[in-house]
């Protein structure tokens, strides 16, 4: 694959059948279908985890991944173009991103959007990356929950 190209994971068709196979529209047709193949990553990776925040930053061709259970302080990215390696960011995570976090891209804005369990919202600019900004929400949000479900509305910009 050349260097400039996108990773597989990041064509239009390839995200139309997972969609479609996690929506349960049956099998992907096999003019799309694809094996799994291991990628093979350098670097250091993070620690195991689960629940954790994770996004694809398709402007930085790279996945983003942060907090978690059982999981280090740090925030970490994945390169999709070229050789897969990880990197640490050298940020810590937001207070509380270890008790499973739920994260957007918001690709109007470019940054990461981390909802935590208490419903306090972070948000990282992808194309500067040099800390985790707490934002504040005017009006009353939602009670505390855990495993919070979040979705972005591109064409309102709200979560």
């Amino acid at each position: 694959m050349p260097a400039s190209s996108p990773h597989p994971l990041l064509r239009p068709a390839t995200r139309l059948a997972m969609f479609a196979l996690a929506l349960g529209f049956g099998p992907i047709p096999s003019a799309i279908a694809q094996p799994w193949t291991p990628i093979p990553t350098s670097g250091t990776p993070p620690a195991v985890r689960r629940l954790e925040g994770l996004i694809v930053d398709e402007l930085g061709s790279r996945m983003i991944v942060v907090g978690g259970e059982y999981a280090d302080l740090g925030t970490w990215a994945l390169s999709l173009v070229g050789p897969a390696e990880w990197t640490n960011l050298n940020m810590t995570a937001p207070a509380g991103s270890g008790d499973g976090v739920q994260a957007v891209y918001d690709p109007v804005g470019r940054r990461m959007v981390l909802v935590m369990p208490d419903c306090a919202v972070w948000a990282l600019d992808l194309a500067n990356p040099a800390a985790w900004q707490l934002l504040i929400a005017a009006g009353t949000g939602p009670a505390p929950r855990r495993y919070p479900v979040v979705v972005h509305d591109a064409a309102r910009n709200r979560l």
